[in-house]
């Protein structure tokens, strides 16, 4: 699976974590539509490959949409990042997610068409912020 195929890309790896974004040019009008449908792509490749190889893993995903800075850092050896909330609390909708499951936040939930189907959960602990709503999104 790439994650070109849904107009997405890939940040960086970190650890176990895996971070994506879509339309940090500016130039994708629909970057939750393709953020939403990278992760449903993920959940079902993932359950696939567990299944091919009898593993007994668990997936989480996290989604949150908003505005981001990024950039190189570093003067020796470079590497591209992002930075500010919106990083924060995607990685918190992570951590706090459900096993095999996409969990995405209010204003991501929000921002997707009413062909996404989101099954409301109860709020969640985001770290620097009040507790706030959170969805599991479904195929």
């Amino acid at each position: 699976m790439r994650v070109e195929k849904q107009g997405a890309e890939k940040i960086k790896t970190i650890g176990d974590a895996y971070m994506g974004v879509a339309g940090l040019s500016g130039s994708r009008a629909n970057h939750v539509v393709a953020v939403a449908n990278l992760a449903l792509d993920m959940k079902e490749a993932f359950a696939a490959f567990r299944t091919d190889h009898s593993l007994d893993l668990k997936l989480r995903i996290g989604v949150h949409s908003g505005a981001v800075v990024a950039g190189v850092i570093g003067t020796c050896k470079f590497a591209y990042d992002l930075w500010v909330d919106t990083v924060n609390v995607a990685s918190r909708m992570e951590s706090g997610g459900v096993p095999d499951e996409i969990q995405i936040s209010e204003v991501t939930r929000k921002q997707l068409p009413s062909e996404f189907t989101v099954e409301p959960r109860s709020e969640i602990a985001v770290k620097g912020h009040l507790p706030q709503s959170a969805y599991l999104l479904h195929r």
